[in-house]
């Protein structure tokens, strides 16, 4: 049931719809044209590509694409957190992510393209006394394989050779196969981003090493399907649907699943209290132990929306990804929420919301990096107002009403979608260095029933289809 297709690709009909492959990416506010051009034969039912700026190149694969839960998740992952440039490729600390990443890149491109991973790391991590003395002991290890190395390239191997067995045994922990000659020289690098000694700006990525004459095509299905999906556009002729992609033949029963869902508190493994609401069939009333309550909906289609937006919420969801896996067994923090400065992402995060339930979305605001704080002063200037600021070096809220208001004014422009949740707007806040975009946040309620769902969607999509059923549609 989990490799049910909602659909296909069908790569021979792409190919032969256009002569040159073209899009627009946008990353940062900034556009960046993407093209490749492509040749194509059939050999042995399969379809082989050729990039016309690489002749000497091929790629050999099935003429269509099943758009299964896995690809659909991952073509939504692939939006946030996929490689751009460069190669077909994924960044990621988290490994059970990566994980998914990596088989699901298999699973398309088999073994037309060797595995390459890089490791990158700050150097404040290696500056506590606890680590420097676990070094000490890999240094010796070093030493006895190359008796030439001493001072600070002696560190620095000895970092970059703890780093490495540190990829291989998570590897070995979530069942990814991971070769030593496969990884790149870690990166170790004081310009990484911690703040403190000891803390990790750890990030791993793969990718798929010659892939990167490719990467115009792959990028126009992740495109197109994301179109597809979010924005309702099905009028390409290569991607088909079974149905709509809105829709499903399997819906899911939540009251079952959702009382089968366990969350940790401080003493004990809780549960869900659900309870039916009278003359309102359609939906149910979720409630946690303090009280809190949401209505969320009885039944949700298991559809190529849910699949896709719970990728894109992997990459672009403010929950942290480590969270994501052992909430159910520690009690850690959740927080159901989105940032994006793309309309897109946040219509569908929105959208998500609304097929969940009733009023779960909670409130919203407006945040700007503080590299763009000479703009933000500016405005303030033409207003003829001060901006102040709250938190001890000028960050946060924002306090200045006319800058409050503007803010609010550019994002129900930017994301109409908002403007029916305008009366829940919160505020301005000055934060972290990115260009300005919204931050949706959903009721706390639901953050448990919500995790569960995104990660069972990703990882473990038969869960989901132990409790739906299929209808005819």
């Amino acid at each position: 049931m989990s490799q049910v297709s909602f659909g296909t690709i069908n790569l021979e009909e792409l190919l032969a719809s256009t002569e040159r492959i073209e899009l627009t990416l946008i990353d940062s506010a900034t556009k960046r044209p993407v093209s490749g051009t492509y040749s194509y034969s059939i050999v042995n039912n399969k379809i082989k590509i050729v990039p016309r700026e690489n002749p000497g190149m091929s790629l050999i694969l099935d003429k269509e694409i099943q758009l299964t839960p896995d690809v659909i998740s991952f073509v939504g992952l692939y939006l946030g957190d996929g490689n751009k440039t460069g190669n077909i490729g994924f960044s990621q600390r988290e490994i059970n992510i990566l994980k998914f990443a990596h088989d699901v890149e298999a699973k398309l491109f088999g073994n037309n393209f060797r595995n390459r991973w890089s490791i990158l790391e700050d150097t404040r991590r290696f500056e506590t006394p606890s680590m420097k003395k676990r070094l000490k002991q890999i240094e010796k290890e070093v030493v006895a394989i190359n008796k030439h190395l001493r001072g600070d390239l002696l560190k620095l191997e000895a970092q970059r050779e703890f780093l490495i067995r540190e990829f291989i045994s998570k590897a070995i922990h979530v069942g990814l196969k991971v070769s030593r000659d496969d990884i790149n020289r870690p990166v170790v690098s004081p310009l990484k981003g911690a703040r403190a000694l000891g803390q990790s700006s750890l990030e791993y990525i793969h990718d798929l090493y010659g892939s990167r004459y490719f990467l115009p095509l792959w990028l126009k299905i992740v495109y197109d399907v994301v179109d597809s999906i979010i924005m309702k556009n099905e009028e390409k002729e290569w991607i088909r649907w079974d149905i709509p992609p809105r829709g499903s033949r399997y819906v899911l029963n939540v009251q079952k699943y959702v009382s089968n869902i366990y969350y940790r508190t401080t003493s004990s493994s809780s549960r869900y209290n659900v309870t039916k609401i009278l003359g309102d069939p359609d939906f149910i009333e979720i409630s946690k132990r303090r009280g809190f309550k949401a209505i969320i909906s009885k039944q949700i289609l298991l559809s190529p929306f849910l699949f896709l937006i719970s990728g894109l919420y992997l990459a672009e969801g403010d929950t942290k990804k480590e969270h994501i896996f052992v909430f159910d067994r520690e009690r850690v923090p959740l927080r159901v929420a989105l940032t994006s400065s793309e309309e897109r992402v946040v219509k569908a995060f929105i959208e998500f919301l609304e097929t969940l339930g009733k009023r779960l979305v909670n409130r919203w605001k407006v945040k700007v990096g503080s590299k763009y704080f000479i703009e933000t002063e500016e405005i303030a200037q033409k207003m003829g107002v001060i901006t102040l600021r709250g938190g001890n070096i000028g960050q946060g809220y924002v306090r200045t009403q006319e800058l409050h208001e503007a803010a609010k004014n550019w994002a129900l422009k930017e994301f109409p979608i908002l403007k029916k949740y305008q009366h829940i707007y919160s505020n301005l806040e000055v934060t972290g260095v990115g260009i300005p975009r919204v931050h949706v946040m959903a009721k706390s309620t639901i953050d448990a029933y919500f995790v569960s769902l995104i990660r069972d969607a990703v990882f473990s999509p038969s869960k989901l289809f132990k409790y739906a059923t299929r209808v005819s549609v």
